[in-house]
This record gives C-alpha cells, structure tokens and sequence, in this order.
C-alpha cells in the first residue's frame, strides 16, 4: 500500500526526518491523523455505509411476518480524489491498496484498482492498513462530517456527547447564577443574548429568561448569527462584542430601534437596513452583525451620534464600556487614564 500526493509518493519516515523535505507537511500531515485515529479508535476503525444492511419484510412457511435481509449490493469508493487543504489548496490525494505504476516522466499512478467495494461495513485494522483508513476518515472526509456513503461506527460517540451537553448545561447555570453577581454584567449579558427587557427585570427573573432564551438558542444551532450556551460560556469575559449587542438589544428595548414588516429597522424616521430574506427570522442577529462588520464602522458611529446621550452614558458603570464607546468614535485611549477616558467620550457627544 502507498500514499500518492500529485502522482508524487509519500515516504513517510524519510520525509519526516527532514522539515525541508518536499514531502514533509504532507508526512506530518499524515503521521499526526494516523496517530489521532489510533487514539481515537484503538486497533479497528470500523466504516459503515449508512441504511446497510437493508431489509424488508415478508412471510415465512407458515405466513407469519418475519423481517429477512435483502441481499447484499455492495459499492464502489473511489481511491483517489482532490482534496482541499486550508492552506495549500487543492491536491489530488491517492491510496494505492497494491503497488503502484511509475510512469516514464518519473511520477507515480495509482494502478488498476481505483476504488474499494464494501458491501455493509469496512473494518480496517490500523496496524496493517493505516493508509486507507487514513485517506478515508480525512481524505474522502467519511469520519469528519454525516454522509450518505459511509461513515464511522463510534459506539461512544453518543454518550460523549451526551456528557459533554450534560456538562455544558451545569457550566451554564453555574455561570448564570454564581458568575453573574453584578447585576450590571447579568443585565448586560441578557441583553447580548436578546432576552426582552433586560434593563428593569427583577434580576432572579432575569436569570431564569437568560436560561430559557440560551436553551432556545440552542435549538437553532447552525443558523447565521444565532449565538447559544456555546457561545455565552466562551463570552463570560465580556468582549467588545458582547458590548455591541447589549447596546442595541437596550435600544430595541427602549423602543428607539424598530424592526418593522417591511423587513428593515428603523430608528424613528430613518431606515437604517435591510435584513436579508433568509435571515428575518433572527433579525436582531443580523443587525447585531451587521454593525459588527469593520465596513459598517462608520454606520455604528452615525448610529451612536444619533442615541447616545446624558441619562444613556451616566447609567455606564464600568470604565471598559467608556472605552469601547471611544474606539467606536475613534478616540485614541492607548495610555490614558479611565476618567480621561469617559471625559473624552462626554466631550465627543458634546455632553457637559
């Protein structure tokens, strides 16, 4: 067995021995996922096409009903591909399961057998065949996301991942409730994470809507700008992010940003975007990223000139919202003090 890379053959001990080896990412590349599978799966890997074996029912001898195996149709996986690496873009990968023919301009082919039949299931043992199972968890990409040809039988897939949303749930009612005791940072935190009226909630309410709004969250995962229990955990050091989306779901709040059924927000008389067909039904995830986007820097800027006054700034508690608010207008904060600093940011909306 060998591994070809552009028609070139990976000596994986030579190449690995030399970083200025041509061949060098490709055999680390290689050595590190054959590793992480030995890890992962002990001595079998184990591919299973998905829907196999079939069967159907039917009658027996005495005609009760009885569920037989239809017969095996087995199919055909290529063994060689393109492949797309982030870095070096596309390459055409091979795994030759004999040897492979050197042509007379001194590359390689992978030879007659082009592909590999499995009927039901693969098991491919790791010691005696690293290649191929290689080429399909990585290459062919059957072991890193859901696929209708096959795929990997990880029996302890499923509770792990149980554990892992089971473990997730108590970090987040850890943080909620034991994390968050300023009740500035939990208002601030509900906001970003667009619980209604974050701004005058009974806090305990507070906290029991922030865990209801993430759990519905999570239901949503995959769809743009949707942020859940992930997120929220990874955002408890509160980011400039985080910031932006409390300030607006305050002025959603407030009734000054609108989202009207013509499919854009408003800010009183003035159209401020568009949301997109596809993402109406998170329409304050769009605007949130909107105004994220470094292009739209100057619309956020437009749009502070616009809300921000004296009862908005004389509410702010923490100085690292001072500077926030100052790097959006574009002030400079590097080596000042936090008191110039909210000088500065009273000065610019020209509020005494």
């Amino acid at each position: 067995m060998a591994i070809l890379v552009n028609q070139l053959k990976l000596d994986v001990g030579i190449a690995l021995r030399d970083e200025k080896h041509p061949m060098y990412q490709y055999a680390l590349q290689y050595d590190t996922g054959v590793k992480e599978l030995k890890d992962k799966f002990g001595k079998v890997i184990k591919f299973m096409r998905p829907g196999f074996p079939q069967r159907s029912k039917g009658t027996d001898s005495r005609g009760r009903e009885v569920t037989m195996l239809e017969p095996e149709k087995p199919a055909l996986f290529p063994l060689q591909r393109k492949y797309t690496h982030p870095e070096r873009g596309e390459e055409i990968w091979a795994c030759c399961l004999q040897m492979p023919e050197l042509l007379p301009n001194g590359l390689w082919s992978i030879g007659k057998k082009k592909s590999v039949k499995i009927n039901d299931f693969i098991n491919i043992d790791l010691n005696k065949q690293p290649d191929l199972a290689f080429y399909l968890y990585y290459i062919a990409g059957f072991g890193l996301k859901e696929s209708s040809g096959l795929r990997v039988d990880d029996p302890k897939k499923e509770i792990r991942e149980k554990a892992d949303r089971e473990r997730q749930l108590v970090e987040r009612k850890t943080a909620i409730w034991q994390m968050l005791p300023n009740e500035h940072d939990l208002r601030r935190m509900a906001a970003a994470y667009n619980v209604p009226n974050s701004g005058t909630k009974e806090p305990d309410q507070l906290r029991f809507d922030l865990e209801a709004q993430l759990e519905i969250n999570d239901k949503k995962r995959g769809r743009d700008n949707v942020k859940g229990t992930k997120e929220f955990l990874e955002e408890m050091k509160v980011t400039d992010n985080v910031r932006l989306r409390a300030f607006l779901k305050t002025l959603e709040d407030d009734k000054k940003l609108v989202y009207k059924p013509d499919g854009r927000w408003h800010l009183g008389d003035k159209t401020l975007l568009q949301v997109p067909f596809e993402s109406i039904k998170d329409a304050f995830g769009y605007m949130c990223s909107y105004y994220n986007v470094p292009n739209n820097a100057d619309k956020l800027k437009d749009l502070m000139r616009d809300v921000v006054n004296k009862e908005y700034l004389d509410k702010i508690t923490d100085p690292k919202d001072f500077k926030w608010i100052a790097k959006v207008m574009e002030l400079a904060t590097s080596f000042k003090k936090p008191e110039d600093v909210k000088e500065a940011v009273y000065k610019v909306f020209s509020i005494e």
